[in-house]
């Protein structure tokens, strides 16, 4: 993708013989350009003779309405008119409404090139015109997409979950790779989700004959089946392995079990609830200050025929100090005396800190 403004380059070369007629435009992107229906006053500035729209770079013919493009151009009120005697003047003022235009069609995001090109053109009279040239290139847009390499997850469930997120891509759409690597995103999670340990890529086909077109496809590698064989539990000294390994939910290691019914598989996308939970074990046993840390996930076995990886996980856990209830007070209180909101706390001076009780 690029982008480029250019503004008064080297003249045309013209004939030095005034002609009978007045020559056509020439045109920087082989459009057919009439000749002017008069020239200007002698002794003229330099004015704004012509104004086009290039789509040379894709044959010619713009995907979108030309219509769409002249809604953000602002340069057309600065075209003379010759047949009506009407001739602007090429000012600082013309040029920054150029730099303006580009800007905004840039902006649109729906452009992978840009360029503005102004031309010199000699009326017989000697006075300067210009010939202003918008080359545009539009970026390339989607005819079909596939999401190919997988039966886990279907089609109706990625398009949910892209929806949910806001991504829009589908049919007729503009490529974009910053919206196609969040895609891919997506689709690793939802994988992981299902215990995979996934590989996403994507491939563009331009589709033959289609004036910027493409076909987009995701392809999805599977990997192996993430199962947790050992759940290691790291900085824990209030309480034991087994009573933390008991609040987990999602991410649990079976040990040998597991590799006989199937289960104990990684599900990544539930770390946080699984940590989660321990914090709550912690802060209603006397840790208000627990932090657990992000689990971190170590290979120690993979199976002969590639489809299942063992790991063992770590979860790391910073304790903090153990805290018990002092005494309760309230500030502020002008309607109920302190005496009683404080009966309305099932809490002891003395006891075990429990973030369960305050919130009851």
């Amino acid at each position: 993708m690029s982008a480029w403004l250019a503004v008064g380059l080297p003249a045309l070369a013209m004939a030095q013989a005034p002609p009978a007629a007045l020559p056509p435009y020439a045109s920087a992107c082989g459009n057919a350009l009439p000749a002017p229906a008069a020239q200007p006053p002698d002794g003229s500035a330099p004015v704004v003779t012509s104004f086009e729209l290039c789509f040379g770079r894709q044959g010619g013919t713009p995907i979108l309405p030309s219509d769409t493009y002249v809604y953000y151009i602002r340069i057309l009120p600065f075209v003379s008119k010759p047949s009506e005697g009407a001739w602007i003047p090429y000012t600082e003022a013309v040029q920054q409404t150029m730099r303006d235009d580009f800007k905004r069609l840039w902006d649109q995001g729906f452009l992978d090139d840009l360029s503005i090109e102004v031309n010199d053109y000699r009326f017989p009279n000697g006075v300067l015109g210009k010939v202003v040239s918008y080359h545009l290139e539009e970026r390339e847009r989607i005819k079909t997409v596939r999401y190919d390499g997988t039966k886990q997850i279907d089609r109706t469930k990625i398009e949910e979950q892209l929806r949910d997120r806001g991504i829009a891509i589908g049919v007729d759409s503009f490529l974009d790779a910053a919206k196609i690597r969040r895609v891919e995103t997506v689709l690793r999670e939802m994988m992981r989700e299902k215990g995979f340990n996934p590989t996403v890529d994507h491939k563009v086909e331009a589709i033959e004959g289609g004036s910027k077109t493409v076909n987009l496809t995701f392809l999805i590698d599977e990997g192996p089946k993430v199962k947790i064989r050992n759940v290691i539990i790291d900085g824990n000294a209030a309480f034991s392995d087994d009573k933390l390994q008991g609040q987990l939910k999602e991410n649990k290691g079976t040990g040998i079990l597991s590799m006989i019914t199937g289960t104990g598989a990684v599900n990544e996308t539930k770390f946080e609830e699984d940590a989660e939970r321990i914090s709550d074990y912690y802060q209603n046993r006397g840790y208000p200050n627990v932090r657990v840390g992000q689990p971190e996930l170590r290979v120690i076995e993979n199976s002969t025929n590639g489809k299942t990886q063992w790991v063992e996980m770590h979860i790391p856990i910073t304790e903090g100090s153990k805290y018990k209830f002092g005494d309760l007070d309230f500030d502020g209180n002008k309607r109920f005396r302190t005496e009683f909101l404080r009966s309305l706390y099932q809490v002891q001076p003395g006891e075990l800190y429990s973030r369960k009780k305050l919130v009851e």
